[in-house]
């Protein structure tokens, strides 16, 4: 009977009601520092403690609200629900609700954490800029891994994709 009931609910759904604000939810957030410990976090986060708090000494100054009215959110959980997004490659949705924040917030969040660690590019990546580094950089790669003309490379954690065509079997 409750099925019916919500269906005739909707059938009494007006498009002008649309407009009406839903109430403000304020969740708790997680101290994940104080939570886990560091193997605990890097599963969770790909980086360690040490590195989240230098990463956010370098970006603080963007992220930061000139003021906490609001319930705004710190800069340390801007990264980590920024980290989390990158570390899990979830929908933001699911990021938000691990972060106590709203789907459209961590959507900002993400956004804004991104701008503030692509700001950091030109301090912390380098590309060989002479004939002479680019050569040395390609010969140390082949060193490495017999990789021919390689001049840089980033770590990433590889994940196994399933074929489509796989799927349906």
């Amino acid at each position: 009977m409750e099925v019916i009931e919500f269906i005739e609910d909707l059938d009494h759904y007006d498009d002008d009601d649309e407009h009406i604000r839903r109430p403000r939810v304020l969740r708790d957030r997680t101290d994940y520092f104080e939570q886990y410990d560091e193997m605990d976090f890097f599963r969770r986060f790909r980086m360690n403690k040490n590195t989240a708090l230098f990463v956010l000494d370098q970006i603080e100054h963007q992220l930061a609200y000139a003021d906490y009215r609001n319930a705004a959110i710190a800069p340390i959980n801007q990264l980590l629900i920024a980290l989390r997004f990158y570390a899990t490659g979830c929908h933001l949705t699911s990021v938000a609700d691990y972060g106590g924040v709203s789907s459209s917030s961590s959507c900002r969040i993400v956004k804004k954490v991104s701008h503030a660690l692509a700001s950091l590019l030109q301090r912390f990546v380098k590309f060989p800029t002479t004939n002479e580094e680019r050569n040395k950089v390609k010969h140390d790669f082949f060193l490495i891994a017999g990789f021919p003309n390689v001049l840089g490379s980033i770590d990433c954690t590889h994940i196994k994709i399933q074929s489509p065509d796989k799927l349906m079997t």
